[in-house]
This record gives C-alpha cells, sequence and structure tokens, in this order.
C-alpha cells in the first residue's frame, strides 16, 4: 500500500468510526494530505458562514494564484465576508476585508474592486442591489455554494479529489487485523501536523485514541461466513419460484438483447434477425398498475404495426453481426445490426431515422448520452466511438484506443466519466474536457491464465445506479469497479468451464447483481461483496423434454422498480420472467453486512488482484484521445468521411 492509499484508509477509517467523534480530525488528515476534497464539509461551512475554515480547507487543496478557478473562488468567499460585514453595519471590519483580503487580487478585478469600494462610502448600503440580497442571509450564502461549486467541478487540480475511493469497508482495519487477532488499544503520539506524525501500523489507532474492542468489530473470514452465516439457496424445481414463459407463435432466432421499459410494464427484446417484439402488460382489474409480473401473460404489442420497428438488415452478414439495443429515459429506442443504426419512437414503433456509417464498420454497442439525448455514442468493430448528433446529421466527435471492437458503454453523469470495454478484456475511463471526453483510465481485467479464455470474448458492463461502481462481465468473470479509477472493488470466477458466464445485469435498486450461464443456470448475487445468495437451476424453468439441444439463457434484463423481478432471454428464442415465491419476497437471505449497504466492498484485499495475468497485451495509454470529424451525410447523400490522423490520438 502506498502512502496515498495508506492516508485515505486513515480517512475512511477516522469517518467509520463513531460518527463526529474525530471529525475535526477527520478534516484536518484531508486539508494536511490534500487528496479528498470534502465538498459536503466546505458547505456546510459556508452556510455557517465559519469563513476562517472555509478558507483554511479551501487552502489545503490551492492556493490564490495556482489558477484562475481557485482565484475567483477565493475572491467570491472574501466579497461575500465583505458583503456581510457591510450588511451588518461593521464598517470598520468590512474596510479591513477590502484592504487587507481583496486588494490582493491583481488588474482584473480592479473595477470588482472598485465598486466594493464604492459601497462603503454610501449612507445606506444595505439599499444597494447587491447588499439587499442580504436580507435572506441563507438565500445568499446558498447562491454562493453554487457558484463555489460550479468553480471546484472545473478546477483542474479539484475536480478530480471529490471523490472518495471506493475501498473495501473498513480497509485500515482489516489490515490492522491482519497484523495483530487481538483487541486495538495502543494509543498513537498526535503532533501539529498529521502528515509529519504518521500512526505506527503495528497495530495502533490515527489521531492518538484509544480504541476498544466496541470500537473495533473483529473481522470474519470468507471460510467462517461460508460455512456458518451464508446458506445458499438452491431452487431446482417449478414449485420453488415464480416464472413465466412468453408464448412464440412461431420458432423465433435467438434473443440478442432484452430490456425493460422506464415504466416496467414492458418488455422490449432485439432478435438475430433484427426484428423487435414489444410485450406489454395491459391494465385490468387484477392489474390496475399494468406492471410486469408472473402472474399474466403479457400481450404482443400493436402487431399491425410491429412490422416497423425491424432493423434494416439488407446490407448486413446477420450471421457475423452483433445487434444492439439501447432505450433513453424519454422512450427512444436505438438499435444496431451491422452497419446500419436504427432509431424508434417506442410509443409508436415509428422508426425516425436510419444511419449509416460510412466509412462502413459495424456497430457493436450503443448508448444514449445522458447530458443530452440528441448524442448517441456509438462503439464500432474497429474499436473507435463515435458520438452522432441526430439532429444535426453528424458526428460530433469520436474517442480512439480500443485494439479490438468496443463492446460496452456507460455514462455516470455524477462522475462526469464514460465507461468503455472492448472485446480484449480492455477497459477504458474517459472524462468529459472541454466538451469531449479524454482518455483518464486504461486497463485490461485480470482473467486467469489458468482459464485458457477466448482473447476476443466480449466483455459486457453496466454502471450501478450510484453512478460510482461499474459492473464488468466477461464469459469467465463477474467483477464490480469503483468507476472513475477502476480500482477493483470486488470479482467472482467461474468454478467450471461449463459455467461460463453469459450476461449479468445489476437489479433496479442496485443491491442484486443477477447472472446467467452456458449450463442453463441463473444466479443471484449481493451487489456488496459478490456473495452467492441463490441459484436457479435450469430444471426449474425448462424442463430438457423441450428441447433437442443444449438451451440456455443469453441475455438478462433487470425490472427497474421491482428489485426482485428479472427476465432472461434464451438461445432458442424464448424469454421467461422470474420472481420469488410470495411467501419468500426474495431471493435469499443476505448477511448483515449486506442488508443496509448498496455499495461494493470486500471483507479481505483479493488475492488475484496482485496474482492474476493479463490476457491483453501491455497498458498502452498513448494511443487514444478525441476527434472531431467532418459532416456525416445523410443517408440519401452520403459522403466520406475523413480520417483522423492515427499519430495524434490525444488532440481534442
Amino acid at each position: 500500500m502506498d502512502v496515498e492509499d495508506l492516508l485515505l484508509s486513515i480517512r475512511q477509517f477516522l469517518a467509520e468510526l463513531d460518527e463526529g467523534k474525530y471529525r475535526e480530525t477527520l478534516h484536518k488528515l484531508e486539508k494536511e494530505s490534500g487528496l479528498f476534497f470534502d465538498i459536503k464539509y466546505f458547505e456546510e461551512c459556508v452556510m455557517k458562514g465559519d469563513w476562517e475554515e472555509v478558507e483554511k480547507y479551501l487552502s489545503g487543496f490551492t492556493k490564490l494564484e495556482e489558477n484562475p478557478e481557485s482565484k475567483e473562488s477565493f475572491f467570491e468567499i472574501r466579497k461575500q465576508m465583505f458583503y456581510e460585514a457591510l450588511y451588518k453595519d461593521d464598517h470598520e471590519k468590512a474596510e479591513g476585508i477590502l484592504e487587507r483580503d481583496l486588494k490582493v487580487f491583481d488588474d482584473s478585478y480592479a473595477n470588482d474592486y472598485n465598486d466594493l469600494q464604492l459601497l462603503l462610502t454610501l449612507d445606506n448600503p444595505r439599499e444597494h442591489e447587491k447588499l439587499s440580497k442580504l436580507e435572506d442571509e441563507k438565500a445568499a450564502r446558498e447562491l454562493l455554494v453554487v457558484e463555489l461549486k460550479r468553480l471546484i467541478k472545473a478546477n483542474e487540480i479539484l475536480r478530480h479529489k471529490l471523490e472518495f475511493p471506493s475501498f473495501q469497508k473498513s480497509r485500515l482495519q482489516t489490515l490492522v487485523n491482519q497484523r495483530q487477532a487481538t483487541a486495538v488499544s495502543v494509543s498513537s503520539p498526535v503532533t501539529d501536523s498529521l502528515m509529519r506524525s504518521m500512526p505506527e501500523f503495528s497495530g495502533s489507532p490515527p489521531a492518538g485514541d484509544v480504541l476498544s474492542l466496541s470500537d473495533v468489530k473483529p473481522m470474519i473470514s470468507h471460510e467462517v461466513q461460508k460455512s456458518n452465516i451464508w446458506k445458499l439457496k438452491e431452487i431446482k424445481e417449478p414449485s420453488e419460484l415464480r416464472s413465466l414463459r412468453f408464448p412464440n407463435f412461431v420458432p423465433p432466432p435467438k434473443i440478442a438483447r432484452l430490456i425493460y421499459t422506464n415504466c416496467g410494464c414492458s418488455i422490449l427484446s432485439l432478435r438475430y434477425d433484427g426484428v423487435h417484439d414489444f410485450w406489454e402488460w395491459p391494465k385490468s382489474e387484477k392489474n390496475l398498475n399494468g406492471k410486469a409480473t408472473t402472474a399474466f401473460m403479457p400481450i404482443l404489442g400493436r402487431p399491425s404495426s410491429i412490422n416497423s420497428m425491424t432493423t434494416d438488415i439488407r446490407e448486413t452478414n446477420s450471421e457475423e453481426a452483433v445487434p444492439y439495443l439501447a432505450l433513453s429515459m424519454t422512450d427512444f429506442v436505438i438499435s444496431a445490426l451491422g452497419e446500419t443504426i436504427s432509431l424508434f419512437n417506442l410509443s409508436n414503433f415509428k422508426k425516425l431515422a436510419t444511419i449509416m456509417i460510412d466509412p462502413p464498420h459495424a456497430a457493436t454497442c450503443l448508448a444514449f448520452y445522458p447530458a443530452d439525448y440528441n448524442l448517441i455514442a456509438i462503439g464500432l468493430e474497429e474499436g473507435t466511438i463515435w458520438f452522432y448528433d441526430v439532429h444535426a446529421n453528424e458526428v460530433k466527435w469520436e474517442c480512439r484506443g480500443h485494439k479490438n471492437r468496443v463492446t460496452g458503454l456507460a455514462f455516470s453523469t455524477f462522475l462526469n466519466v464514460m465507461v468503455s470495454s472492448g472485446a480484449n478484456a480492455q477497459v477504458r475511463v474517459w472524462v468529459m474536457e472541454e466538451d469531449c471526453f479524454k482518455l483518464q483510465t486504461n486497463k485490461f481485467l485480470k482473467i486467469s491464465p489458468g482459464d485458457a479464455p477466448n482473447p476476443l470474448a466480449d466483455t459486457h458492463l453496466q454502471m450501478h445506479p450510484n453512478q460510482t461502481d461499474v459492473l464488468f462481465v466477461h464469459e469467465r468473470l463477474i467483477a464490480v469497479y469503483e468507476a472513475s479509477r477502476l480500482h477493483l472493488n470486488c470479482e467472482w470466477v467461474p468454478e467450471e468451464p461449463s459455467t461460463s458466464v453469459t450476461d449479468a445485469k445489476y437489479s433496479g435498486d442496485g443491491r442484486l447483481i443477477y447472472a446467467s450461464f452456458l449450463d442453463g443456470s441463473i444466479s443471484v448475487f449481493t451487489a456488496s461483496a459478490l456473495k452467492l445468495m441463490c441459484r436457479i437451476n435450469s430444471t426449474a424453468y425448462f424442463p430438457s423434454r423441450r428441447s433437442s439441444g443444449p438451451v440456455h439463457p443469453v441475455v438478462i434484463a433487470a425490472h427497474p422498480s421491482e428489485s426482485n423481478q428479472f427476465a432472461v432471454g434464451l438461445n432458442n428464442g424464448s424469454v421467461y420472467v422470474f420472481e420469488p415465491l410470495q411467501s419468500e419476497a426474495t431471493w435469499g437471505s443476505a448477511t448483515p453486512d449486506d442488508d443496509n449497504d448498496g455499495g461494493v466492498h470486500v471483507l479481505e484485499p483479493l488475492e488475484s488482484e496482485v496474482t492474476r495475468g493479463s490476457i491483453a497485451p501491455p497498458d498502452d495509454d498513448n494511443d487514444s484521445g478525441v476527434h472531431v470529424l467532418e459532416r456525416l451525410e445523410s443517408e440519401a447523400t452520403r459522403g466520406s468521411i475523413a480520417s483522423p490522423d492515427d499519430d495524434n490520438d490525444d488532440a481534442g
């Protein structure tokens, strides 16, 4: 563990102790290390008017002259101090702030300074427009908070320190217990600087505090948890769960993609022949809300117009194409099969546009950009990611660097990042800067060398509802990583080749992970630590006599609001919906650690993090970036797009 990780672990440890007890020490550590900017604490200080602490805390991370955003932040804080002093008729204090704190700013603030100086000459400065807003002090400070947050998020020094890394729970405590199995009761020396007086790592807690047995909970090994706490629920018979199979009027092709609509009352599928099937549950006396349920059979929506929701495959080799489907929060659908991308309106099933990729490249994954649904992110077979503007009918920019086809795209508006995955287990994090995405992190998922994996197996991904963690799914691995820095939180590896993973998805609330396997089974894991809660055998939903060949799920969809409901699409074209028995309500019981934690943690460092090899070549961060392409002509007047310069991949 390096110094940075150690300091962050200490900070986490202090935060996990008695709430508020080590508050001063915790924030002192933040200031002196400069590793994590607690925006919530900073906001609290502003709202209390604790200007001394506001400046001290900010100064721990940046200096006034460091960049324009830092300078503006300090100016706004001191200007507010001046306004409040003047509003309270404390002219002496206001004049002191003006001469001591505001005069230090350069000529670029001359006009502002002169305006403030003029306020001192007024007989009744409260009547001035700028001071009249202070009649509601809370509202005025709230406006300042908004402006400071904007400046901090735009500050290149601060914006990457606003999110605390997703370490395993009680990480420092775990390390202490690994060194010392007994309770910790040794005090540490405290000097004026936490940075100069790091606690001894022989079991000593930080900040000179004495901990008792009540402070440190003994960690339980994975082996003890499995044998004494965890009880896996096995489902082998149809009577042990609720399931519903959609009727097939003709033998359909293999299901490629499956998704619930935003309302949770219908399911949309995409088959390998480019046809979409839309199943919805109608409202009735027994189903007043029209929600998806295993209790009632859905109907195939609007069969007279369903043919309009067909992706054009006339110029596509459907046997080689990778179908893809994505849904926006506004119920627009994009689907791709090869080089053709179609945009549909789900409310009336009408095709709104056809996007032809030129020069010809097969689209391998799609996603709506959540900050602007007019932008569609398109992952291509040759490794490029396009951002296509539907209204302008052009490629706005592109991101390059994946060595093989792009297989997954996900966005976090909270972290302001895009995460992408490739066919060779390459995963990348791109951060939005200057109106385009630029590479921030590049890694390869670690696959056990003994597994002899397919080097070009697809890697899919999904962002957790908390917008800070991301789920990666490979045929030999299910793993959860912290989304901004790609730190591994937890992972699960199949023991047998026959249990290769075919898909996995978060439940609607992000507390569970549903995974399907090549042997036909389906498993339910906790999202917090990838603990196996329940295993559904294929005999519970698909008797072997129904099929002449191996049948298994290929894709999973989770209900957006019913966390214990999910659907699967099979390789024989069937679709099933699953729910636990009403008498049980859930897919298994969770340990106390999992009952109230929707995040992702592990109790011990994963040995695989340091022992497993990579299936991909060494990391190469110098071949990626963002480029703006020339206008993409419409389908009727298709033109060519200038190829970006491969030798200048980091340009925006």
